[in-house]
């Protein structure tokens, strides 16, 4: 195994003038890099253990700070929107570009965990330029899919967009359910759990269309205690990309050491990791 990888921070100001930094990892010699989608809420920072658990295998991490948390310049409020569009069109879109100009050798993977894992399937069916998408704890989020829970579900997104609606913004510290965030990603989030579509909203693209193309193999991990992800919603998600290939495990304790719910397994990643490249050794005996 490989020794943990030294942080350094990648900043950027961006084409609308917002500024941002990255968390890259990167082993010495690493070949393949994981960009990695942070959930709903959650600073770049709380990831950490996980680059580090991929760094000691010999794969770079560079964890995305999304727009609005963290290190970012923005803070959601009234008069400060954002949405998918800056998310996936502007800041994931310029910066991917800065890191493969700077690390051309590179062999990328895309991954995300909950909502993080939504974006990065959205984002991988518009750029098309990665190995491998890599998912934790995701599903498509149609309220549809969660059963007989699927009532509550719907109600608690009429909630959310009530209250966006009336403050300008999502106030989930408030809520304590995710951080704050923008007016138009709540918007975004809510057409895809109430109509099971996603839309960018602001954007020509028909992401749609794309994710029915997309052909990136596709490595996933659900946990077996998880209140917030749903299978039906999984499979949901997968049937968009009907041309993807995919290799998916379920994990309980054990294998983890701690409860194989949403966000337990951000303490001790290890075994989320070894699962992960277990799936792609059978991708590549597969190929």
């Amino acid at each position: 195994m490989s020794a943990e990888a030294a942080l350094s921070i990648l900043e950027h100001r961006f084409s609308d003038g917002a500024i941002n930094q990255w968390r890259l990892f990167l082993p010495e010699s690493c070949e393949r890099v994981l960009v990695w989608m942070p959930a709903l809420g959650v600073a770049a920072r709380n990831y950490d253990r996980w680059a580090q658990a991929w760094a000691r295998r010999g794969v770079g991490v560079a964890l995305v700070e999304c727009r609005g948390n963290g290190a970012s310049s923005l803070r959601a409020a009234c008069r400060v929107d954002f949405g998918y569009h800056e998310v996936l069109e502007i800041e994931m879109a310029e910066m991917m570009a800065v890191l493969r100009q700077i690390y051309p050798e590179k062999h990328w993977w895309l991954g995300g965990h909950s909502l993080g894992g939504q974006l990065a399937t959205l984002f991988n069916a518009l750029d098309g330029g990665f190995e491998r998408l890599l998912l934790v704890g995701t599903g498509a989020p149609w309220y549809r899919c969660y059963g007989s829970k699927g009532k509550y579900y719907y109600a608690l997104i009429q909630l959310a967009r009530l209250l966006t609606s009336l403050l300008g913004y999502y106030p989930g510290k408030r809520l304590r359910f995710g951080g704050n965030e923008g007016r138009s990603l709540v918007r975004d989030w809510c057409h895809s759990a109430l109509t099971g579509r996603f839309v960018i909203g602001g954007s020509a693209v028909d992401v749609e269309q794309k994710l029915a193309i997309a052909t990136t193999p596709i490595l996933s991990v659900w946990f077996d205690q998880d209140p917030l992800i749903s299978r039906e919603g999984w499979h949901f998600l997968m049937d968009k990309m009907p041309d993807a290939r995919r290799w998916t495990c379920e994990l309980g304790s054990p294998p983890l050491t701690v409860p194989a719910d949403h966000f337990a397994w951000m303490k001790a990643p290890e075994p989320v990791v070894g699962c992960l490249l277990e799936l792609n050794q059978q991708a590549m005996m597969e190929d």
